[in-house]
């Protein structure tokens, strides 16, 4: 599923608006200008005057989730010739549209950890702030599509939320400027940002879990400029011959790049056990945020919608739908606890199964070819209660081939 993650970041973007037109919360002109620091720094002000101000820890939590977007921009502009890069191995976090770069700096290994690292640090801060609101009936109105990014690190912002979804979501056309996109975020919403926070740091803990320098030297001119690496004539070859501009060496490369992901020595276990924290929190989280929007009553610039409300473009959920999707987070909390097991692909025991939650407890190198085979599971076989097949046709049934892009927009 090509750019997965870059849904959560960006999907909030996409609610429709009403014709009522609520009043701007203080931060958006912060937004509006760019200026994500002065935000932060006013909104930690407000919540020191005021700790139970839930709509100024509302307001820091979406700045420091933006900032750890920014972050991430503004790593990738100095290693990428920018805008964007299009590796044919898609690997998450490296798909973000940034500026254009003439002068790429040489990475390492460690400059691409630095930049999880940076990110890692602002979606912590951001769940903490979200984790500050007590206000049930809190409310937030921006209108989101003129908020500024500065995604070089120049300190002038020249990126745009409009812009990015035009090119990144919407096929390279361009949103009516008359397009303002506003939505009322609301309790509901605060739980879905916390529950993104949590994801975004599962999958960067397990990346960061894994020890990838082999892989980065043999491979990571398919992403970056320039790298820093013990096979220099890999950075000596032509222009032509990069993965940027399909050349000879490249079915070469590629194949060394796949040979290489599908096999990555675990580095840091403990960072395993803090993935699997970050995913067990993702569900909990998207299960508490639909207690507050199927409660709701009105239909003002909503963001999810419950089954009597409209969403973005128009969009609009059933019950079943609803009811479909909080069975499955259940059941992908029960898979994550150990309680049910994923059924075997190899063999014919009906009742042996896999623990993911031992995958992430008791962590082993990662390599693909095994996982394929089975012999990768071995370890974490055992019998007990599967996940239930009733749960998995439902889905397939309420959503039919949609239930993914659904999965990304409603957390």
């Amino acid at each position: 599923m090509r750019n997965a993650w870059l849904g959560p970041l960006l999907i909030c973007l996409f609610v429709g608006s009403s014709t009522a037109t609520a009043a701007p919360a203080e931060v958006e002109a912060y937004l509006h200008r760019g200026e994500l620091k002065a935000a932060e720094t006013a909104m930690v002000k407000r919540l020191a005057a005021n700790p139970a101000d839930s709509e100024a820890a509302f307001s820091l939590g979406i700045v420091q989730f933006l900032r750890s977007i920014e972050r991430l921009g503004q790593g990738l502009h100095r290693f990428t010739p920018g805008n964007p890069v299009r590796p044919l191995i898609d690997i998450p976090f490296l798909r973000l549209p940034v500026p254009e770069n003439s002068k790429p700096e040489t990475a390492s290994l460690q400059d691409i950890r630095r930049i999880l690292l940076d990110m890692q640090s602002e979606l912590t801060k951001a769940e903490a702030s979200f984790g500050r609101v007590t206000d049930d009936k809190v409310t937030l109105s921006i209108r989101i599509l003129d908020i500024q990014l500065d995604l070089t690190g120049d300190g002038k912002p020249e990126s745009n939320l409009r812009n990015i979804i035009a090119r990144y979501l919407s096929g390279g056309r361009a949103i009516p400027a008359e397009e303002r996109l506003e939505v009322k975020f609301d309790r509901g919403d605060v739980d879905w940002f916390r529950g993104y926070c949590h994801l975004l740091l599962g999958i960067s803990e397990v990346m960061l879990a894994h020890d990838a320098q082999e892989f980065f030297e043999t491979s990571g001119l398919l992403f970056f400029a320039d790298v820093k690496t013990p096979h220099e004539f890999l950075r000596k070859l032509n222009e032509n011959d990069r993965l940027y501009n399909i050349g000879n060496a490249d079915l070469i490369d590629i194949l060394v790049a796949l040979q290489q992901i599908a096999r990555l020595p675990m580095q840091s276990p403990e960072r395993m056990k803090r993935a699997l924290e970050h995913f067990e929190r993702t569900f909990e989280l998207s299960r508490a945020s639909w207690k507050f929007i199927v409660a709701e009553t009105d239909n003002d610039h909503e963001w999810l919608p419950n089954a009597v409300q409209t969403g973005p473009f128009g969009a609009t959920m059933t019950d079943e739908q609803i009811q479909s999707w909080q069975l499955f987070t259940q059941e992908m909390s029960d898979i994550l606890a150990g309680k049910r097991l994923i059924p075997f692909w190899r063999g014919t025991s009906e009742k042996r199964g896999l623990n993911l939650r031992r995958v992430f407890l008791e962590p082993r190198d990662f390599q693909i070819l095994r996982w394929i085979q089975g012999t990768a599971a071995t370890p974490y076989l055992e019998n007990g209660p599967m996940t239930r097949p009733e749960v998995w046709r439902r889905l397939q049934d309420v959503f039919g081939g949609q239930f993914f892009g659904f999965a990304l927009w409603v957390n």
